[in-house]
Parts: C-alpha cells; structure tokens; sequence
C-alpha cells in the first residue's frame, strides 16, 4: 500500500466533501475581503485629509474596517456577504467618534436644546435623582463633509481596484500553495 491508497466509508467521505465546501467559502470569502479593501485603500487617505480638525480625534479614529458577523446583523447584511465599513472606527481616548463625525459631516440645525446633566459629571450614575435641567440656544454647525467627497472622488476605479485586490489574493495564495 503507498500513501496514495484511501478508503473511506459513505459518513468520512461525506464529512471530507462538507470540510472542503467550508474552505472553499473560507477562501471565496477571504478573496472578496481582500478586493474591498483594496477599494477602500485610497478613500481613507482622502478622509482623513479633508476632515476638518479641532482637536485631532476624528481625524485619528478615521478608517476602514472590515465587517463583523455582528455590524452585518445589526445593519441586516447577509451573514454570507462581505462588507468594509469606511468612517470613524476606532475610539480615541475612551471615546468613539462615530457621532461626531456625524455632526460634521451633516451639520446641525439651529435652535433650542433641552439639557438633562448630571452633577457629578456625566460618566457618574446618580442615585439620589439630582440632575440639572436646563435649555440654551444653539447656533447650529455648518455640515463640513468629508466622507461623501472622498468616496466620490474615487468611485471611478472601483473595480478595476476590486479585481486589483482580489488578483492580488490569489497571487499571495498560489505562491504559498494554497490553490493550485
């Protein structure tokens, strides 16, 4: 017998087939991360450079992010589908920025705001019920958009990009003997 010679029984071989339909998703899925990153590479770059900048933290939390099987459910993506989230993804100094950069990029209406504030600052959690009630007059922000521009800057090329990506996976992968 050389070690070539396999015998399997109708469940091992039924339970090989369903292990090679698992990487075979594996790698499909892997491919098509790989092309939409690739997409999103230059965007992000763009972003950050016409964001408006205050103290630097939008700027730092600024993006991409491959999505997770739990942002695909929460946005209501196929579990099988792909996705990059492009924006404010990482939390600078405690804090995410995703609402902030919201605020910018769309602007603020003039007008009344009602304040509900803690006394002891608003990370404390109070017992007693004390909290200050206040309104003031908000003058608005102007929307300073810099996500929209940037991505349609770049939509031209998406995918000649895409495939950029997705040969360049597949390269990566035969050089390592991964696929024939």
């Amino acid at each position: 017998m050389n070690g070539f010679d396999v015998s399997l029984s109708p469940t091992q071989l039924e339970a090989v087939q369903e292990e090679l339909k698992l990487l075979e998703e594996g790698l499909k899925n892997r491919a098509l991360r790989a092309g939409l990153q690739e997409v999103a590479k230059p965007i992000v770059p763009e972003m950050k450079a016409n964001v408006a900048v205050l103290t630097g933290d939008l700027k730092q939390s600024l993006g991409r992010r491959v999505l997770s099987k739990r942002l695909k459910n929460l946005y209501g993506i196929p579990a099988q589908q792909q996705g990059v989230f492009l924006g404010s993804v990482r939390k600078v100094n405690g804090y995410s920025q995703d609402y902030i950069a919201r605020l910018v990029e769309h602007g603020v209406e003039p007008g009344y705001r009602n304040v509900k504030r803690n006394l002891k600052g608003h990370r404390a959690r109070r017992q007693d019920g004390r909290y200050v009630f206040y309104s003031y007059e908000s003058p608005g922000i102007k929307p300073q958009p810099f996500m929209k521009p940037a991505l349609n800057r770049h939509a031209n090329g998406v995918t000649t990009r895409f495939y950029k990506g997705l040969g360049d996976f597949m390269d990566k992968q035969r050089k390592r003997g991964t696929i024939a």
